[in-house]
């Protein structure tokens, strides 16, 4: 692991993971066309937890209005304390208690086709393939209802459903999650948090089980300063990410970013066919 290959997956990811093109298909590119290595899944679960504090940064005024007050309300629940018909009224607990219920698919998907994920992050063509897929959903944004609805239980089972479907590179989980979320008819700055949002858990996940098992992952491998390095590559792009991205939505641009997943799809088929 050197410093090159910390400094561009960190900014691969960054970049990628909130920007609808999806991050897990440019790094299986990334490794293919530009030989980067990495100790495992060490430095990719540590850009990823990169990643989530650059969510905390940028949509902190979220957390705390609407997140810290939604997961009070769920431990009053939890303990009798409120009722779960009156807490699911306010809409802070509705949007901590869908944000629990939306990584349930995802979830289960990793579980289920692990064995078949490992074949298919193995093979950069597929990647390339589902990003050609990734622009055709962009493009899906620009169909929304007239009227805003709010987050309701059928609106946070389907984004969940869809981030379920991101678990294949070249997938892009923001561009499935806030495209299915601007189709039910969310507020576009709604459809976009509730999609960021949706990335902690898993990713916290994750990196607990990289910690608790370190030889497993390679986590005790990896160098100290390319790990630093990578880190703070994907924290300081993926603050960067979060605000573009927030930007384009709310000015309905996101189905532009189809035109780049079709052309780095096309181009890298073309690119792997000639190598």
């Amino acid at each position: 692991m050197t410093y090159l290959d910390a400094l561009i997956l960190g900014l691969i990811q960054g970049l990628t993971e909130f920007l609808p093109v999806s991050s897990s298909g440019h790094l299986v590119i990334a490794k293919a066309i530009f030989g980067v290595e990495t100790s495992g899944a060490s430095l990719e679960v540590l850009v990823h937890l990169a990643t989530v504090c650059s969510v905390l940064t940028m949509i902190r005024g979220t957390l705390r209005d609407r997140i810290v007050p939604g997961i009070r309300l769920l431990f009053q629940a939890l303990g009798r304390r409120v009722g779960w018909g009156a807490a699911w009224e306010q809409e802070s607990f509705r949007l901590v208690a869908l944000i629990v219920w939306g990584t349930v698919p995802g979830a289960v998907a990793g579980l289920l086709l692990g064995e078949h994920l490992d074949r298919v992050f193995s093979d950069p063509r597929m990647a390339l393939m589902f990003l050609l897929v990734t622009g055709v959903v962009l493009q899906l944004s620009r169909i929304r209802p007239v009227s805003e609805r709010p987050l309701g239980f059928a609106s946070g089972t389907l984004v969940g459903l869809a981030q379920a479907v991101a678990v294949f590179p070249g997938i892009s989980r923001s561009g499935m999650t806030i495209t299915m979320g601007l189709a039910r008819g969310l507020n576009p700055k709604l459809a976009a948090e509730f999609s960021f949002l949706l990335l902690i858990p898993v990713v916290l996940g994750a990196g607990l089980v990289s910690f608790l098992r370190p030889g497993e992952t390679g986590m005790g491998d990896l160098p100290v300063g390319p790990a630093i390095l990578g880190f703070l590559a994907a924290y300081i792009s993926g603050c960067l990410a979060v605000w573009l991205i927030m930007k384009h939505i709310r000015k309905g641009m996101l189905h532009r970013y189809s035109y780049y997943c079709w052309a780095i799809g096309c181009g890298g088929l073309v690119l792997l066919q000639v190598m």
